[in-house]
Parts: structure tokens; C-alpha cells; sequence
């Protein structure tokens, strides 16, 4: 893919994310997917597979009903991008959140195969998924 093609299926993904559109998702995620998330939050880790990722998110979105990510820069060299963002919301218990960071993502084939996170650690750690 160009680096173009690239920052437009990141672009996707965060457009996803902000409208917690699963369905979009995973239309645009590898069955081989891994999104890593450093940290001690409750969705920390490595999610690997479609279905994980997607059980993850289904639970941040529990986690965080309110959120937007603002992309700050990308910067794509043929298939991986560089994603700078600012996050901020609320929780579902009703804490204010916000927090800043980078994400690095793989394209292969026209899907996203892979998505490691930099967040500020401390700051991401009280986001806690809603009691069941």
C-alpha cells in the first residue's frame, strides 16, 4: 500500500473508534489482528485475533461510553503509520479522562494487522471496565 492508502485506513480506524463502530472494524481488521496496550488498565495486553480485539474493544466502549480520539500528526512510510492523538472523555462512572499518545499500525493487504500503543501508562490505568 502507498502511505497514503496507509494513513487512510488509520483514519478509518480512529473514525471507527470514535463512532464505536465495531461493524467497521472489523471490516477493515486482518483475522490475525494484535492491538497492544501497555500498562496495567484493564485493557492492557496483547489481543490477538479478530474476536479478541473485538471482545476488547466491546469493553472499553463499556468502559468509556464518551470518548473521542483527536488526531494530532501521521506519518506513513508504504505500510505502517505513526499516529499521534489526544483521547478525553468520560468513564462509566463518570470521571473525566484524557490522555495523550502515539499508536504504530501495520497494513498488510489493505486491512490493519497489527497496533501497538504509547499512551501515558499512569494516566490510562484507571480506566476500568464496567462491572458486568
Amino acid at each position: 500500500m502507498s502511505a497514503q492508502e496507509t494513513k487512510r485506513l488509520a483514519q478509518a480506524w480512529y473514525k471507527a473508534l470514535n463512532e464505536q463502530d465495531l461493524g467497521t472494524v472489523d471490516r477493515i481488521c486482518s483475522d490475525d489482528v494484535t492491538l497492544e496496550y501497555p500498562g496495567s488498565s484493564d485493557h492492557a495486553g496483547l489481543h490477538r485475533g479478530k474476536a479478541a480485539v473485538l471482545e476488547m474493544l466491546t469493553k472499553f466502549f463499556k468502559a468509556m461510553p464518551e470518548f473521542k480520539f483527536d488526531l494530532q500528526h501521521l506519518t506513513a512510510e508504504n505500510d505502517t503509520v505513526a499516529v499521534e492523538w489526544l483521547i478525553a472523555g468520560n468513564t462509566w462512572d463518570g470521571r473525566k479522562y484524557s490522555n495523550r499518545g502515539c499508536s504504530v499500525i501495520v497494513v498488510r493487504d489493505g486491512k490493519l494487522v497489527e497496533r501497538r500503543e504509547y499512551p501515558d501508562t499512569e494516566r490510562s490505568r484507571g480506566i476500568r471496565y464496567k462491572p458486568e
